[in-house]
């Protein structure tokens, strides 16, 4: 197999890890620092080792998670010095020729990488042989300017079952070719704005489809080519649909029928007549698999009654006190899920901490965001922001000058390094921000607040994502009320795409064009004409 030029894997930060070192890998430690040491080994196709390779030239990476240190060196066995006991680190080896990048714990997601916390020595990192996909992009038929068109592949995480870009590739020859890691990739081209046509270029999937639903899917093996892909990328356009049922139950039912299949780990049920008991809980939610349906307070609606059985959850979690889901709810369900328990606290306060402990235990964890628990669109927007990037959302009583004695211990459990507030001022104030940091609760705190509330989710939109997320979805709902977009949070979490506050009858200019930039060309509302108008689907500007 020829070479292949390869470029730098962008890979996805933070998050959780399968596996760990231990002390008990560990050889010797110095009491001040830690030091990593191995070796890069490249593979033949059917997995043996080789006993030399190019592999062994490459470039080998520590990353560290905790304290953001960057070292490289181009030798092969190879050794880090003077790390930090304690602090989380992975270590990759740079693609070289027909090998791709490899993380130490035969992956090439950074999320799924070893992570080394105490000296460990004979670190074997294993390169297999890539795989080859290579092609032609064109635009559709009518513009003549050279193409400028990106090709990104997506490869299956086999722990998270998420598609996640791996590589990219972008030639204005209109050829391309990507040297990839084996597995199970979707492949999208996209353009981009062009000066010359003053178009804004759209994207395609492979093969020949305008929409992820409709894409193919190609699982490739070590040494394998799929080549004479195809790409002639449209003119950008978005299509809408509309969620909508009869009442905020039924609408909550049609998001979760629409993304989730049976056999989840949790369904978290909540009251669909008041918001933060099923805002706190949508991040839980995504955190464990799960979905979200609201209730009435008094009694199960039967349409979510079904929508439960269809899901088959192993556990049903009841969110709130019996003042929210009655004690008979609970009764109903207990004859659904064969576990079914109520997390709830005094209030709204203590229910949100009780959540995120249960869902998220203790730390480290990369952030913690907190947003207002007195009034709704902020937490509305940071909920599946959150639950997309798997950090625990907190309510807190953002009026108070410092954080409660309470929230402050669940934010010490936490372990955070980053703290990100939603809304302005006026929603969580600037002296609980400047606590947070001096107290020494986080290393930094971050503050995402627009002009208003519509402002703020905008912002707040590219905030779930990842920077390896396959997304071409965005929700819509209104930023007058919060009955029909409640039971959406899991549900965009669970398609890392973000809820977008819009007035009844028009949609910001601002979000149309972020949507836009960002490929997202699915837009869903939540909720009948009676709540986002004909216009709002029409995507009519204002």
């Amino acid at each position: 197999m020829a070479a292949i030029c390869i470029g730098i894997i962008l890979s996805m930060l933070g998050g959780g890890n399968a596996l760990a070192a231990t002390a008990g890998d560990a050889a010797t430690e110095d009491a001040a620092t830690m030091t990593l040491t191995g070796s890069v080994v490249g593979l033949a196709v059917d997995g043996s080792e080789l006993p030399s390779s190019s592999a062994t030239s490459t470039e080998v990476e520590l990353h560290g998670i905790d304290d953001d240190l960057y070292e490289t060196v181009r030798s092969s066995p190879f050794t880090f010095n003077g790390l930090t006991p304690g602090n989380r680190y992975t270590v990759h080896a740079a693609p070289i020729g027909p090998y791709p990048g490899t993380y130490a714990g035969d992956t090439p997601h950074r999320s799924n990488a070893q992570v080394f916390t105490a000296t460990t020595n004979d670190i074997r990192i294993r390169m297999p042989i890539g795989a080859v996909a290579s092609g032609t992009t064109a635009y559709a038929p009518g513009w003549t300017e050279p193409p400028q068109i990106s090709v990104y592949a997506y490869r299956l995480n086999e722990r998270t079952q998420r598609y996640e870009w791996l590589r990219a590739a972008r030639d204005s020859s209109g050829h391309f070719s990507l040297t990839l890691y084996p597995g199970t990739y979707m492949f999208r081209a996209r353009g981009g704005w062009s000066l010359a046509s003053g178009v804004f270029h759209g994207d395609q999937f492979w093969n020949g489809s305008d929409g992820l639903a409709g894409a193919d899917v190609a699982t490739l093996d070590s040494g394998e080519a799929l080549s004479a892909m195809k790409f002639n990328v449209p003119r950008f356009s978005f299509t809408t649909d509309r969620l909508a049922g009869g009442d905020r139950y039924e609408t909550s039912v049609l998001t979760t029928r629409t993304t989730f299949v049976p056999g989840l780990p949790v369904v978290y049920v909540a009251s669909g007549t008041n918001w933060p008991d099923a805002l706190s809980a949508g991040p839980a939610a995504a955190k464990r698999g799960g979905a979200l349906l609201l209730t009435h307070p008094a009694s199960l609606p039967e349409l979510v009654r079904d929508e439960i059985v269809r899901l088959q959850p192993e556990e049903i979690v009841v969110v709130g006190s019996p003042a929210s889901v009655s004690d008979n709810v609970v009764s109903q369900l207990e004859s659904i899920a064969p576990s079914v328990r109520r997390i709830g606290g005094a209030d709204r306060y203590e229910t949100s901490r009780m959540l995120v402990a249960d869902a998220f235990g203790t730390g480290p964890h990369e952030k913690v965001m907190l947003a207002t628990g007195t009034s709704f669109p902020d937490a509305l927007t940071a909920s599946p922001a959150a639950g997309a990037r798997g950090f625990p959302l907190l309510l807190v009583y953002g009026a108070a000058e410092v954080l409660d004695a309470p929230t402050r211990a669940a934010v010490a459990a936490l372990e955070p390094r980053y703290a990100h507030i939603v809304g302005g001022p006026p929603s969580v104030s600037s002296g609980i921000e400047s606590e947070l940091a001096a107290s020494g609760l986080v290393e930094q705190t971050a503050r995402t607040a627009g002009a208003d509330r519509y402002e703020t989710s905008i912002m707040m939109s590219s905030l779930g994502n990842s920077g390896t997320d396959l997304r071409t979805r965005a929700y819509l709902a209104t930023g007058v009320g919060f009955a029909d977009a409640l039971g959406g949070a899991t549900a965009a979490a669970a398609k890392s795409a973000p809820i977008i506050l819009t007035p009844p009858t028009c949609v910001r200019d601002g979000a149309l064009r972020e949507l836009r930039d960002r490929g997202m060309d699915e837009i869903v509302l939540l909720g009948g004409e009676s709540t986002l108008s004909r216009d709002v689907q029409n995507l009519t500007a204002c």
